[in-house]
């Protein structure tokens, strides 16, 4: 399970911070609406529970930490 989000893409400051925080860059697209490009990153959400929750909490969090 992964949570993905979109950020401006010129944004390296947030983009490394995100990056920091465990998120993987993806493509960067440009959208005829937007002013700006936008890239998506994600996060793998059990890689997040078996870094930091404790087995016993693991166990309790349904399907997401499996």
């Amino acid at each position: 399970n992964y949570v993905t989000i979109g950020i401006i893409a010129e944004h390296t400051e947030l983009k490394d911070w995100y990056k920091g925080m465990g998120f993987v860059e993806g493509e960067s697209k440009r959208f005829p609406d937007l002013p700006f490009g936008v890239t998506v990153m994600s996060y793998e959400i059990s890689r997040s529970c078996r870094q930091y929750a404790t087995s016993d909490v693991v166990e309790g969090v349904s399907d997401l930490c499996r």
